[in-house]
C-alpha cells in the first residue's frame, strides 16, 4: 500500500532540499496540496557532485544566479573557473562596477583575458549565471570618427556626413568659407556609412568637448534614397544630445540631379521623422524616388557645387 501523500511529499521534498533532485522549472504541478512539479532532474550521488553542490550553494557571491548550474553539475564543472573568477571580482571588487570602463578593459578584470566578455563562452557564462552584461557597466568601443572644425567655440553647428568623398569635399569648402549652401558649418563630422550607429551610441565617449554639447545645433546629410535615410532614423534613435536635423538645404540641392535605379533599395518610406523637416511638395517628391526604387547619392554634389 502506497505511504500518505503527506509522507511522499516531505520524502521529495527533503531530496530537493539536498539536491539530490532538481525540479524541472517547466514542469506542470501535480494539482495536489501541497504541490509538487511532476519531473525532476536526478543529481548523481557523488563526492564530486556533493562537493560541486556545497561550492555552488555556499561559496559563491549572491549575485550569481546558480539554479541552471545545480541542475547541470557537468556544466558546472566545465565553466567553473570563470564562475569562481567571476564570484571572487564581486566579492573583492563590487565598487569597481561603478566606474564605467570599455568591455575589454572590464573583461581582463574579472578573468585576467580582454576578449573573454566579446567571446561566445563569456557571453554563454553571463547567461548560466544570469548576470545582465549593463550590471558589469561596461562599454563596446569603435574605431574613432573623423572630424574637421573650424572652430572650438560652443554652441556651434556640427554637420554629420554619411560618405568619405563629400567629407572630404566639405572640409575644403570649409577651409575656405565657413558656410555650406548658405548654412554656416563650425564643425564636419565623418559617420562612415552603416557604422556610424555604434559611434553615435557612444557619442560622449568618442567626441572631444566641443563636439559633446547638448547646445549644439546637429544635422546630417547622407544618401537620398532607402537606406540613407534609415541610417538617419537609426542614428536619431541613438543620439541622446539632442535633435538631429537633416542638412535640409543639401538634400534640396540633390533633388535637382537625376534620380537612379538603385539594385538594394527597399521599396519603401521611411519612418516619418525624416520628412518632417520638408514641406508637402519636398516630401511628395522624394517620396516618389523611393517608391520607383530609385536614390541620389550624397557624391552627386560636388566640391565645386
Amino acid at each position: 500500500m502506497p505511504a500518505p501523500y503527506s509522507e511522499q511529499y516531505q520524502y521529495i521534498d527533503g531530496l530537493c532540499q539536498t539536491h539530490a533532485i532538481i525540479p524541472v522549472k517547466s514542469a506542470k504541478a501535480n494539482g495536489k496540496t501541497p504541490s509538487l512539479p511532476l519531473s525532476f532532474h536526478v543529481v548523481e550521488a557523488s563526492q564530486d557532485n556533493e562537493e560541486l553542490l556545497h561550492e555552488i550553494n555556499y561559496t559563491l557571491d549572491s549575485h550569481i544566479r546558480l539554479d541552471y548550474y545545480r541542475a547541470h553539475l557537468a556544466t558546472y564543472s566545465r565553466e567553473r573557473k570563470h564562475i569562481l573568477a567571476l564570484s571572487r571580482f564581486l566579492i573583492d571588487h563590487l565598487p569597481w562596477l561603478n566606474v564605467r570602463v570599455s568591455c575589454n578593459e572590464r573583461s581582463y578584470q574579472i578573468w585576467a583575458d580582454e576578449k573573454f566578455l566579446a567571446r561566445s563562452a563569456g557571453k554563454t557564462v553571463l547567461h548560466h549565471c544570469k548576470i545582465d552584461p549593463s550590471f558589469l557597466n561596461f562599454y563596446e568601443t569603435v574605431e574613432p570618427f573623423g572630424f574637421y572644425s573650424r572652430t572650438r567655440k560652443t554652441p556651434q553647428t556640427v554637420l554629420i556626413i554619411e560618405n568619405k568623398d563629400t567629407f572630404y569635399s566639405i572640409r575644403r569648402a570649409l577651409q575656405t568659407s565657413g558656410e555650406i549652401l548658405g548654412r554656416t558649418i563650425d564643425s564636419l563630422v565623418y559617420g562612415g556609412g552603416k557604422r556610424i550607429h555604434a559611434s553615435f551610441r557612444e557619442f560622449d565617449l568618442n567626441a572631444e568637448s566641443h563636439l559633446d554639447c547638448s547646445e549644439n545645433t546637429f544635422l546630417y546629410f547622407g544618401d537620398l534614397d532607402s537606406e540613407g535615410l534609415g541610417i538617419f532614423e537609426e542614428v536619431c534613435a541613438h543620439f541622446t544630445l539632442s535633435r538631429m536635423a537633416p542638412f535640409v538645404e543639401a538634400y534640396r540641392a540633390m533633388l535637382l540631379k537625376p534620380p537612379r535605379k538603385n539594385a538594394k533599395a527597399q521599396r519603401q518610406s521611411p519612418t516619418p521623422l525624416f520628412f518632417s523637416w520638408f514641406d508637402p511638395d519636398t516630401v511628395r517628391t522624394m517620396q516618389k524616388i523611393l517608391e520607383d526604387g530609385c536614390g541620389i547619392p550624397q557624391e552627386s554634389l560636388t566640391f565645386s557645387e
